[in-house]
This record gives structure tokens, sequence and C-alpha cells, in this order.
């Protein structure tokens, strides 16, 4: 399987914090997988890298974990690196994305991708903004936990998060504040928390993370 065919199939997990608060501690490959298939589940960038991670490498490919920063701390993204591509199923993209020594530019259905290498890595941008720093350095499978750790402590987890791609449309539901992103620009409404249930999350987990929240 290639690393394109891989992430493709990532398209089925949503971005999700609503596990990450019900379980509260960090979930193995296989329990994502169970959740998934019990509550229409995914993750957050460190269980879905982590997860394509291990199935990249049980696939045979050169995959390696990269950290990242982003504007409010260190290493507080991650991805991963194949061969000379970065594959970012935390951050909704489902394609490899070449990293080079010049600039890149990708379009996908719902944005434009830009990589700048800088210093000791990329910058990554979309749609003109700034997204994170890819760093270039090998991460150890111990600083990768550490900072994975020290997501749970992160603002995000006083909120309900989901995200989907959906064809030409990415839908971000942060509470009840619900935005769809496309290439012609974006649509916001207001719903109530519960909508993650039309995102694919099964009522029973948004209820329970609900429940965490209050």
């Amino acid at each position: 399987m290639t690393a394109a065919e891989l992430l493709d199939r990532f398209r089925a997990f949503p971005y999700e914090n609503a596990t990450k608060l019900v379980a509260g501690r960090r979930r193995s490959p296989d329990e994502m997988i169970r959740d998934h298939r019990a509550h229409g589940a995914g993750g957050t960038c460190f269980d879905l890298v982590n997860l394509f991670h291990r199935m990249a490498r049980d696939a045979g490919l050169d995959a390696r974990l990269a950290l990242a920063d982003r504007t409010y701390g260190a290493d507080t993204h991650c991805a991963v690196v194949v061969g000379d591509t970065l594959c970012d199923p935390g951050y909704m993209q489902f394609q490899p994305l070449p990293l080079r020594d010049v600039p890149v530019e990708v379009d996908t259905p719902y944005n434009r991708v830009r990589i700048v290498p800088r210093a000791n890595g990329w910058d990554v941008f979309t749609n003109g903004a700034f997204r994170y720093h890819l760093k270039r350095g090998r991460v150890s499978g111990d600083d990768f936990v550490d900072a994975w750790e020290r997501s749970f402590e992160w603002e995000m987890m006083n909120h309900l998060v989901t995200i989907v791609a959906r064809g030409d449309r990415l839908i971000y539901l942060r509470d009840g504040h619900w935005h769809e992103f496309t290439r012609a620009g974006r649509v916001k409404r207001e719903v109530p928390p519960e909508a993650a249930n039309e995102l694919g999350l099964s009522r029973e987990i948004v209820a329970r993370a609900l429940a965490v929240l209050r």
C-alpha cells in the first residue's frame, strides 16, 4: 500500500476530541479502530498520526514521526514523514505533500497548501495563513508521547471539537459554532453542540463528552 492509498483511507476518520475527553488518556491504535466501528470516532492529531504511523510501518513504508510548532506553543502538532513527503491526517490532508528545498503549492478540494523551507524544517500554510512549522529532526517515541501527554492540558480540551472532510467541504464544529470551508470561502451558522452527531459521531459518545465538559 502506498502512502497516498493509506491517507485516502483516513478520510473516514474525523478529527474529534470527544473520545479524548471521555477516555482521559492516550488510546492505542486498536482502541481507535474499535471506537471508530462503535461510534464513528477518529481522534485528535496525535491519535490519528500514531495510527497512521503504525499502519504505514506495517505496510513497509519508510515512515517517521515528526513534531511541529504552532503559534501557541512548541510541539503542539504532529505528522508523519514518508520518504520526502508530509502525511498529515491530523490536519485533514489526505494526500502526500512534497517536502522540498524550494516552496511548493498543492491544491486540495477545499484549500491550497503552501510549504516553504525555513531554518530546521518547513512552514506550512493553508489558504495563505500560517498553520505550523514542521521540524526536520527525527522524533523519538518518548518525545512523541511526552508531547501527546501535554496535549491533554490544551485549552481545546474545554470544548467539543469535530472536523470532517466531505467532498469539497471541510466542516469544523466547535461547541455550537459550525463552519464550512471551501475554495470559495467560509459559511458559518450556530447549531446545538449535539450536531456532532451529524458529522458521524454516535449520540452516545457525544453525550458522554458533553457530560465531561459540564
